[in-house]
């Protein structure tokens, strides 16, 4: 019956889009860009991350919610130096003793390029819910998803009690394969 549901969650999300809509794409750019500058300047350690890594994504806003079993996702943007290569959505399912609700922004940082295409090839996936940290001011903490991948969550706001087994996983769209569909949308 859960992995029915679970199941169930993962078909929903699978049919979202990856990119936002067109006419939402240059506002969602800002969001981004607006949240890599706030937290490099509020954090000294995360700016040089930025600098430093091979590639990052960026999911300005997180969202997750239920009772028992719960879902959620997000919209990201992905960068290689500080280029937008391409978007992403990150979908999350868990069970156990949870209830309520979640919302957060997320950051991936890639240290290799091996790391960047792994994630780009729909490779990287695990279980989010036990391995994101948050730290004394919410933005300072990470933990190391994979090899050469650090994952942190900032801001977070609102009430779940959780206790569960679940997973993540991330669709990635090039620039390319976003201008595309938006093409096919208003054909």
């Amino acid at each position: 019956m859960a992995q029915a549901s679970i199941a169930c969650c993962i078909l929903a999300i699978s049919g979202c889009n990856i990119a936002p809509k067109e006419v939402d794409a240059e506002s969602f750019d800002q969001k981004s860009e607006e949240l890599v500058e706030k937290l490099s300047q509020e954090n000294p350690g995360l700016a040089s991350m930025f600098q430093d890594a091979y590639g990052y994504a960026v999911f300005p806003s997180v969202g997750q919610g239920g009772f028992i079993i719960s879902s959620g996702w997000g919209h990201g943007a992905v960068y290689q130096g500080q280029q937008r290569i391409g978007y992403a959505l990150m979908s999350q399912h868990s069970i156990g003793a949870l209830v309520g609700g979640d919302k957060w922004s997320l950051l991936m940082f890639f240290n290799s390029e091996g790391a960047l295409k792994q994630f780009q090839e729909g490779k990287l996936a695990g279980n989010a819910t036990a391995n994101y940290a948050i730290g004394d001011s919410g933005n300072n903490a990470g933990t190391n998803y994979a090899k050469d991948v650090v994952v942190k969550r900032v801001d977070p706001a609102g009430a779940m009690v959780n206790a569960s087994v679940g997973f993540s996983n991330f669709k990635y769209e090039s620039n390319a394969q976003a201008a595309e569909n938006w093409k096919k949308k208003s054909d």
